[in-house]
């Protein structure tokens, strides 16, 4: 039987490999729920709180962090922000074009 591994320990993972900054063994990400207008206003999913290294996060779900080709990261107030480099593959789901 295979292991499945979780979409929160793929992007934990892709982060460490990708990012210039650093992501603490013990680190985990940590989901948020803003509301819809909350959302609309940019407010992150999900965040990795680094102690006294500031947070990263994103306002794009983790699974379309994991799907996209490529990430981008940029700093704002020693906070990192994590987006997908667009378009992001996606399935097709049957009846639609």
């Amino acid at each position: 039987m295979s292991e499945t591994v979780l979409t929160s320990e793929r992007l934990l993972q892709r982060i460490r490999a990708e990012a210039p900054f650093d992501v603490p063994e013990g680190s985990r990400i940590r989901r948020l729920y803003p509301g819809h207008w909350q959302r609309s206003a940019g407010a992150w999913v999900w965040c990795i709180e680094r102690p006294g290294m500031g947070d990263v996060g994103s306002q794009w779900t983790m699974g379309d962090c994991v799907k996209a080709e490529k990430l981008t990261f940029s700093e704002d107030e020693q906070q990192w922000h994590v987006e997908p480099v667009l378009p992001i593959p996606r399935k097709r789901k049957w009846g639609y074009r």
